[in-house]
């Protein structure tokens, strides 16, 4: 078990954070449907559908934007932050 978190830290420290966040959030889910298959353990239905929850939100997360909303953030953003630059395109 210890060797097993520590190479999950080690990992997560090598992947950027939004990577880490869904592989954080995933092994709880991960880890209660192992144990049910592997040690036999009973989950109730309320953590089926904690699991299930879980899964559906990872899902959408993944889903990618639409491309109104992102051009809608990106002219909010160079609304803050100022016009890019033409060549380099920063700001």
């Amino acid at each position: 078990m210890f060797a097993g978190d520590v190479l999950f830290g080690w990992g997560l420290a090598r992947v950027r954070a939004g990577t880490a966040t869904t592989l954080s959030v995933s092994e709880t889910v991960v880890a209660a449907v192992l144990a049910v298959m592997m040690v036999g353990e009973r989950l109730p239905p309320l953590g089926w559908l904690g699991a299930v929850m879980v899964a559906a939100s990872l899902f959408v997360l993944t889903l990618p934007a639409p491309r109104g909303r992102k051009l809608r953030r990106q002219r909010r953003v160079e609304k803050l932050l100022g016009e890019p630059d033409q060549v380099t395109g920063r700001v």
